[in-house]
Protein backbone atom coordinates (compact mmCIF):
# COMPACT_ATOMS: atom_id res chain seq x y z
CA UNK A 1 0.00 0.00 0.00
CA UNK A 2 1.00 3.73 -0.87
CA UNK A 3 1.68 5.77 1.63
CA UNK A 4 1.72 9.90 0.50
CA UNK A 5 2.43 12.98 3.05
CA UNK A 6 5.15 14.81 3.86
CA UNK A 7 8.28 13.42 4.41
CA UNK A 8 10.10 17.23 5.25
CA UNK A 9 9.77 18.50 9.06
CA UNK A 10 8.22 21.83 7.01
CA UNK A 11 7.43 23.09 4.07
CA UNK A 12 10.67 25.71 4.51
CA UNK A 13 12.96 22.16 4.97
CA UNK A 14 11.66 21.02 2.01
CA UNK A 15 12.54 24.35 0.04
CA UNK A 16 15.85 24.34 1.18
CA UNK A 17 16.85 21.07 0.25
CA UNK A 18 14.77 21.26 -2.94
CA UNK A 19 17.22 24.49 -3.71
CA UNK A 20 20.64 22.88 -2.26
CA UNK A 21 19.94 19.37 -4.90
CA UNK A 22 19.00 21.97 -7.90
CA UNK A 23 22.15 23.74 -7.17
CA UNK A 24 23.94 20.56 -7.67
CA UNK A 25 22.20 18.81 -10.33
CA UNK A 26 23.18 22.27 -12.03
CA UNK A 27 26.75 20.58 -11.93
CA UNK A 28 26.16 17.58 -13.47
CA UNK A 29 29.09 16.69 -15.63
CA UNK A 30 27.84 15.04 -18.76
CA UNK A 31 25.04 15.52 -21.39
CA UNK A 32 21.65 14.84 -19.72
CA UNK A 33 18.15 15.17 -19.78
CA UNK A 34 16.09 15.31 -17.02
CA UNK A 35 12.68 13.59 -17.08
CA UNK A 36 9.38 13.28 -14.80
CA UNK A 37 7.63 9.91 -15.28
CA UNK A 38 4.30 9.04 -14.36
CA UNK A 39 4.08 5.86 -12.06
CA UNK A 40 1.68 4.33 -9.24
CA UNK A 41 3.48 6.09 -7.14
CA UNK A 42 3.32 9.37 -7.88
CA UNK A 43 5.63 11.38 -10.65
CA UNK A 44 9.30 10.25 -10.86
CA UNK A 45 11.88 11.95 -11.09
CA UNK A 46 14.95 10.58 -13.56
CA UNK A 47 18.66 11.78 -14.98
CA UNK A 48 19.13 10.24 -18.27
CA UNK A 49 22.45 10.64 -19.72
CA UNK A 50 24.22 8.61 -22.34
CA UNK A 51 23.92 7.42 -25.89
CA UNK A 52 19.95 6.73 -26.49
CA UNK A 53 20.82 3.90 -28.07
CA UNK A 54 23.41 2.14 -26.15
CA UNK A 55 22.37 -0.75 -23.17
CA UNK A 56 20.17 0.74 -20.81
CA UNK A 57 21.76 0.87 -16.98
CA UNK A 58 19.80 1.78 -13.69
CA UNK A 59 21.11 3.76 -11.11
CA UNK A 60 19.11 3.20 -7.55
CA UNK A 61 20.62 5.84 -4.92
CA UNK A 62 21.04 5.10 -0.80
CA UNK A 63 18.18 6.31 1.80
CA UNK A 64 18.23 9.56 2.80
CA UNK A 65 19.72 10.54 -0.54
CA UNK A 66 19.58 11.16 -4.05
CA UNK A 67 20.56 10.68 -7.39
CA UNK A 68 23.08 13.65 -6.85
CA UNK A 69 24.97 10.34 -5.41
CA UNK A 70 26.17 9.20 -9.07
CA UNK A 71 27.55 12.61 -10.05
CA UNK A 72 30.97 11.02 -9.93
CA UNK A 73 30.32 7.71 -11.06
CA UNK A 74 28.11 8.84 -14.35
CA UNK A 75 31.21 9.77 -15.52
CA UNK A 76 32.26 6.30 -16.42
CA UNK A 77 29.01 4.70 -17.16
CA UNK A 78 27.55 6.94 -19.85
CA UNK A 79 30.26 6.48 -22.71
CA UNK A 80 28.99 2.87 -22.63
CA UNK A 81 25.47 3.40 -21.51
CA UNK A 82 21.98 5.12 -21.61
CA UNK A 83 22.35 5.72 -17.76
CA UNK A 84 18.96 6.30 -15.80
CA UNK A 85 19.75 7.42 -12.66
CA UNK A 86 16.81 7.44 -10.68
CA UNK A 87 15.17 9.46 -7.69
CA UNK A 88 13.01 7.02 -5.38
CA UNK A 89 9.93 7.98 -4.17
CA UNK A 90 9.68 8.24 -0.35
CA UNK A 91 13.67 9.84 -0.89
CA UNK A 92 14.79 13.64 -0.27
CA UNK A 93 14.92 14.44 -4.45
CA UNK A 94 12.18 15.63 -6.65
CA UNK A 95 10.24 12.11 -6.56
CA UNK A 96 6.56 11.94 -5.38
CA UNK A 97 6.80 11.44 -0.97
CA UNK A 98 5.35 8.25 -1.48
CA UNK A 99 6.63 5.42 0.71
CA UNK A 100 5.28 1.84 0.29
CA UNK A 101 5.93 -0.40 2.97
CA UNK A 102 8.98 -2.34 2.46
CA UNK A 103 7.51 -5.40 3.47
CA UNK A 104 5.01 -5.62 0.59
CA UNK A 105 5.62 -5.08 -3.61
CA UNK A 106 4.67 -1.32 -4.09
CA UNK A 107 8.76 -0.20 -5.60
CA UNK A 108 8.36 -3.69 -7.65
CA UNK A 109 4.63 -2.02 -9.56
CA UNK A 110 6.48 1.11 -9.73
CA UNK A 111 9.80 -0.42 -11.33
CA UNK A 112 7.44 -1.57 -14.01
CA UNK A 113 5.96 1.31 -14.60
CA UNK A 114 8.65 3.61 -15.13
CA UNK A 115 10.85 0.70 -17.37
CA UNK A 116 7.39 0.65 -19.19
CA UNK A 117 7.56 4.38 -19.43
CA UNK A 118 11.30 4.61 -20.52
CA UNK A 119 10.53 1.72 -23.53
CA UNK A 120 12.84 -0.06 -21.41
CA UNK A 121 12.50 -4.35 -21.45
CA UNK A 122 15.42 -5.53 -19.65
CA UNK A 123 18.32 -3.16 -18.01
CA UNK A 124 21.39 -3.98 -15.72
CA UNK A 125 21.00 -2.50 -12.66
CA UNK A 126 23.35 -0.59 -9.73
CA UNK A 127 22.13 -0.09 -6.38
CA UNK A 128 23.71 1.11 -3.15
CA UNK A 129 22.03 0.56 0.24
CA UNK A 130 18.44 0.39 -0.25
CA UNK A 131 18.33 1.09 -3.58
CA UNK A 132 20.27 -2.47 -3.86
CA UNK A 133 17.58 -3.59 -1.69
CA UNK A 134 15.14 -2.43 -4.17
CA UNK A 135 16.75 -4.07 -7.26
CA UNK A 136 17.46 -7.01 -5.48
CA UNK A 137 13.37 -6.96 -4.43
CA UNK A 138 12.81 -6.43 -8.61
CA UNK A 139 15.36 -9.25 -9.54
CA UNK A 140 13.52 -11.53 -7.34
CA UNK A 141 10.39 -10.67 -8.48
CA UNK A 142 11.02 -9.91 -12.32
CA UNK A 143 14.59 -11.45 -13.12
CA UNK A 144 13.55 -11.57 -16.62
CA UNK A 145 14.15 -8.05 -16.65
CA UNK A 146 17.39 -7.88 -15.43
CA UNK A 147 20.32 -8.27 -17.25
CA UNK A 148 23.02 -7.95 -14.03
CA UNK A 149 22.47 -6.79 -10.80
CA UNK A 150 25.57 -4.48 -8.92
CA UNK A 151 25.04 -4.12 -5.37
CA UNK A 152 26.99 -1.85 -3.29
CA UNK A 153 26.04 -2.76 0.84
CA UNK A 154 23.12 -4.02 -0.08
CA UNK A 155 20.56 -4.58 2.49
CA UNK A 156 18.19 -7.24 2.34
CA UNK A 157 20.60 -10.47 2.28
CA UNK A 158 21.42 -9.95 6.29
CA UNK A 159 19.78 -7.65 9.01
CA UNK A 160 21.23 -4.86 10.52
CA UNK A 161 23.71 -5.53 12.96
CA UNK A 162 21.52 -4.72 16.13
CA UNK A 163 24.71 -2.72 17.51
CA UNK A 164 24.38 0.06 14.48
CA UNK A 165 20.84 0.38 15.13
CA UNK A 166 21.16 1.00 18.76
CA UNK A 167 23.80 3.39 17.76
CA UNK A 168 21.97 5.21 15.88
CA UNK A 169 19.46 6.12 18.24
CA UNK A 170 21.50 7.34 21.02
CA UNK A 171 23.66 9.15 18.61
CA UNK A 172 20.36 10.89 17.16
CA UNK A 173 19.80 12.19 20.90
CA UNK A 174 23.32 14.16 20.60
CA UNK A 175 22.34 16.86 17.63
CA UNK A 176 25.22 17.95 16.12
CA UNK A 177 27.93 16.10 18.01
CA UNK A 178 25.84 12.84 17.40
CA UNK A 179 25.57 13.08 13.35
CA UNK A 180 29.19 14.28 13.58
CA UNK A 181 29.92 10.54 15.35
CA UNK A 182 27.33 8.85 12.40
CA UNK A 183 28.91 10.48 9.57
CA UNK A 184 32.35 9.19 10.78
CA UNK A 185 31.27 5.91 11.12
CA UNK A 186 29.43 5.22 8.19
CA UNK A 187 32.62 7.04 5.87
CA UNK A 188 35.04 5.57 8.09
CA UNK A 189 37.85 7.47 6.58
CA UNK A 190 36.34 8.33 3.08
CA UNK A 191 36.84 12.62 2.97
CA UNK A 192 33.14 14.42 3.13
CA UNK A 193 33.48 17.34 0.62
CA UNK A 194 31.85 20.47 2.25
CA UNK A 195 28.92 19.94 -0.44
CA UNK A 196 28.55 16.38 0.81
CA UNK A 197 28.37 17.23 4.31
CA UNK A 198 26.08 20.39 3.82
CA UNK A 199 23.93 18.46 2.41
CA UNK A 200 24.08 15.76 4.93
CA UNK A 201 22.75 18.55 7.54
CA UNK A 202 19.93 19.97 5.99
CA UNK A 203 18.58 16.60 5.48
CA UNK A 204 19.47 16.04 9.03
CA UNK A 205 17.83 18.87 9.82
CA UNK A 206 14.38 18.56 7.78
CA UNK A 207 13.68 15.45 6.53
CA UNK A 208 11.73 12.61 8.03
CA UNK A 209 13.75 9.22 7.22
CA UNK A 210 12.27 5.87 6.52
CA UNK A 211 12.82 3.79 10.07
CA UNK A 212 11.67 0.59 8.52
CA UNK A 213 15.01 -1.70 8.28
CA UNK A 214 14.79 -3.79 4.94
CA UNK A 215 13.64 -7.10 4.86
CA UNK A 216 15.77 -10.04 4.86
CA UNK A 217 14.89 -12.14 1.76
CA UNK A 218 14.24 -16.21 2.15
CA UNK A 219 16.48 -18.42 1.10
CA UNK A 220 14.02 -19.65 -1.68
CA UNK A 221 13.57 -15.91 -2.97
CA UNK A 222 17.63 -15.17 -3.50
CA UNK A 223 17.31 -18.42 -4.73
CA UNK A 224 15.54 -16.43 -7.98
CA UNK A 225 18.57 -14.45 -8.39
CA UNK A 226 19.51 -15.97 -11.89
CA UNK A 227 21.35 -13.06 -13.17
CA UNK A 228 25.02 -12.40 -13.18
CA UNK A 229 25.16 -10.62 -9.65
CA UNK A 230 28.45 -8.39 -7.96
CA UNK A 231 28.82 -7.32 -4.27
CA UNK A 232 31.14 -4.69 -3.75
CA UNK A 233 30.89 -4.13 0.04
CA UNK A 234 33.21 -2.93 2.85
CA UNK A 235 34.59 -5.32 5.25
CA UNK A 236 34.21 -2.52 7.80
CA UNK A 237 30.85 -1.74 7.16
CA UNK A 238 29.01 -0.49 10.41
CA UNK A 239 25.39 -1.18 9.16
CA UNK A 240 25.86 -4.83 7.37
CA UNK A 241 27.90 -7.40 8.12
CA UNK A 242 29.40 -7.64 4.50
CA UNK A 243 31.31 -10.84 5.09
CA UNK A 244 28.14 -12.85 6.01
CA UNK A 245 25.87 -11.01 2.99
CA UNK A 246 28.54 -12.35 0.73
CA UNK A 247 28.87 -15.86 2.40
CA UNK A 248 24.92 -15.70 2.16
CA UNK A 249 24.83 -14.96 -1.70
CA UNK A 250 27.64 -17.26 -2.38
CA UNK A 251 25.64 -20.03 -1.29
CA UNK A 252 22.40 -19.60 -2.94
CA UNK A 253 22.83 -17.48 -5.72
CA UNK A 254 24.38 -19.39 -9.08
CA UNK A 255 26.57 -16.59 -10.95
CA UNK A 256 27.69 -14.69 -7.67
CA UNK A 257 30.80 -12.82 -7.20
CA UNK A 258 32.00 -10.29 -4.64
CA UNK A 259 34.41 -7.61 -4.06
CA UNK A 260 34.98 -7.19 -0.49
CA UNK A 261 37.38 -3.83 0.35
CA UNK A 262 39.12 -4.74 3.37
CA UNK A 263 39.37 -1.43 5.11
CA UNK A 264 35.81 0.40 3.42
CA UNK A 265 33.29 1.01 5.51
CA UNK A 266 29.53 1.63 4.18
CA UNK A 267 30.29 4.30 2.03
CA UNK A 268 32.41 3.49 -0.89
CA UNK A 269 34.63 6.16 -3.12
CA UNK A 270 35.30 4.47 -6.97
CA UNK A 271 33.16 1.70 -7.30
CA UNK A 272 33.26 1.81 -10.97
CA UNK A 273 36.54 0.31 -10.69
CA UNK A 274 34.89 -2.79 -9.92
CA UNK A 275 31.41 -2.77 -11.32
CA UNK A 276 32.54 -1.68 -14.88
CA UNK A 277 34.61 -4.71 -15.72
CA UNK A 278 31.59 -6.68 -14.12
CA UNK A 279 28.86 -4.66 -16.52
CA UNK A 280 31.23 -5.41 -19.66
CA UNK A 281 32.09 -9.24 -19.04
CA UNK A 282 30.11 -11.64 -21.31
Amino acid sequence: MKTNGSIYRSAAGEQAIQAFYEEVLAQWPVPHERLYIPTGLGDTFVVASGDGTAPPLLLLHGSSSNSAAWMGDVLSYSPRYQTYAVDIPGEPGKSAPARPSLKEEGYVGWLDDLLAALRVEQTAMVGISLGGWIALQYAIARPERVSKLALLCPGGVTAPRPSWMLRLIVLSLFGERGMAAIKRAMFRGVPISEEVEAFMDLVQAHYSPRIEAPPVFSDQELAQVHMPTLLVAGEKDVAYNSVKTAARMSKLLPRFQAVLLPEAGHVLLDTPVQVMPFLSSA
